[in-house]
């Protein structure tokens, strides 16, 4: 008998030094207070994707696993299952890529001599009859290496049919190729010309002397074209301030059956981390919002809010197991008091000690300004 109420004692001391130290633990070593990210409209800050009906395409690295497939040298549409039997929702490239990881938390695929090749560009149209272009945008989050601009290069190319001009009657008449196209040129050591063209050689939007594409950080790019408004073509580099162009000629733009076209011939020594198409205009707001789905994984966002996540399961699972364990001791106690009654002798009733001034419920939370935050990425602004 005498052994058995040691035993329970050693117990019930023992389970509760556990609880004691594990409550220490979690309070002394854990981060306080979890708070989401929030942005300056107390919104959750978090992985959206803008205009998500409209989006036709999205390749990004962040879902690099499942998406990107080295073995068949395929990237796949963000929102594609690789089971998926059409294939217009992947691009492909050759040879096989190689990746850059950026401050631990994202990585960047590197398209420097690789060609990426996707869908016809008919599929890009507005009207599926006619194959018409009358509006679309295209954004890049992508970082110029040093010197990564060395002549002419292309980074974006959509295909359309050829226009015929002049006199259609003549017997041999003049034929344009229809593009879009997103073109660099080296201008000097620091600075970049770009060229954008929407329909022929004749509709080309230049914008001159641009020094930031080469500073080896993520950069946006976006491309904006709506042919019912006054100012028909927009672009904007980062930080820089927008540019607006009105239509030279209003030739109506169709697409033909070549594949878009990035990063042409491989030439231009970049990193993509994400690329989007869509078949509407995008306001500003919108295209900042797409800035801010990548920096929610460039910046590390979407680590450390699972990592927060982490921590609240961690403490849920410990509040749980030490409710079972304040359990488990109340059961000893319970037994012992009828071994105890069950004698004439007088012992000293064993406790739980204090199991109830350490319930889990009262647990501090765990402070946001505790978790050490990297620093941003440094980009163009």
């Amino acid at each position: 008998m005498q052994q058995m109420k040691t035993l329970v004692y050693s117990i019930s001391f023992l389970l509760s030094f556990f609880i004691t130290i594990s409550l220490y633990l979690l309070n002394h070593l854990r981060p306080r207070n979890i708070e989401r990210f929030t942005t300056s409209s107390s919104t959750t800050y978090q992985n959206v994707i803008p205009a998500y009906d409209d989006n036709f395409l999205l390749l990004t690295t962040y879902n690099k696993k499942n998406k990107i497939i080295q073995a068949d040298k395929k990237w796949y549409d963000f929102d594609t299952s690789i089971d998926d039997s059409n294939t217009l929702a992947y691009f492909t490239y050759n040879p096989s890529m190689s990746f850059t990881t950026h401050n631990t938390y994202v990585e960047s695929a590197k398209l420097n001599g690789i060609e990426m090749k996707g869908p016809i560009a008919l599929k890009f149209a507005n009207d599926e009859s006619s194959y018409e272009l009358t509006e679309f945008t295209i954004l890049f989050m992508v970082k110029f290496n040093t010197n990564a601009i060395k002549g002419n290069h292309t980074m974006f190319e959509l295909l359309g049919n050829t226009l015929s001009t002049g006199d259609t009657s003549n017997t041999s008449p003049t034929y344009q190729p229809n593009r879009v196209s997103l073109e660099f040129k080296k201008k000097s050591a620091t600075e970049v010309d770009i060229h954008i063209t929407i329909g022929n050689d004749e509709q080309k939007y230049e914008t001159q002397n641009i020094s930031i594409l080469e500073n080896g950080k993520p950069i946006l790019l976006s491309l904006v074209f709506n042919k019912n408004v006054s100012k028909q073509v927009q672009f904007k580099i980062d930080s820089l301030p927008k540019i607006e162009y009105s239509l030279i000629k209003t030739d109506i733009i169709t697409l033909g059956s070549s594949p878009i076209i990035i990063n042409k011939g491989g030439e231009l020594d970049c990193e993509l981390f994400s690329m989007a198409y869509y078949k509407k205009a995008l306001t500003d707001a919108q295209i900042k919002q797409f800035e801010d789905f990548n920096d929610y994984y460039i910046q590390g966002i979407n680590t450390f809010l699972s990592q927060t996540d982490a921590v609240r399961l961690s403490l849920l699972e410990a509040k749980q197991y030490n409710q079972e364990n304040k359990k488990k001791i109340d059961n000893l106690n319970k037994q012992l008091q009828k071994c105890i009654s069950s004698k004439t002798s007088s012992v000293p009733t064993a406790t739980s000690a204090s199991v109830s001034s350490l319930d889990p419920g009262n647990l501090p939370r765990i402070s946001i300004s505790q978790i050490p935050i990297p620093s941003k990425i440094s980009r163009s602004r």
